[in-house]
């Protein structure tokens, strides 16, 4: 099953350690975003589940939405701010 890789709605995210924003739109930008810049004290069993989200969405067996999903709620529990983008 062919899935799309972009986020219907992208995120925004806010690191409290350098007070920067950035906008994730998709699978890969995600997945980057785990393994370069998320603080190693917030790498626990969600980032794991939504490190292994990413890992099948790439490999074509899972989809955006999850990831998406799994990303925002670990982003949270390791205290990075959230927010939806619908913003076009």
């Amino acid at each position: 099953m062919k899935t799309s890789r972009h986020f219907p709605h992208p995120l925004v995210i806010e690191d409290g350690r350098d007070g920067t924003s950035r906008r994730i739109e998709s699978v890969s930008e995600a997945a980057e975003y785990l393994i370069m810049n998320w603080p190693v004290e917030g790498r626990g069993p969600a980032y794991n589940v939504v490190l292994a989200a990413c890992h099948n969405a790439l490999a074509g067996v899972g989809d955006a939405e999850t990831v998406r999903l799994a990303f925002s709620l670990a982003a949270k529990q390791a205290g990075i701010f959230v927010r939806d983008d619908d913003v076009r």
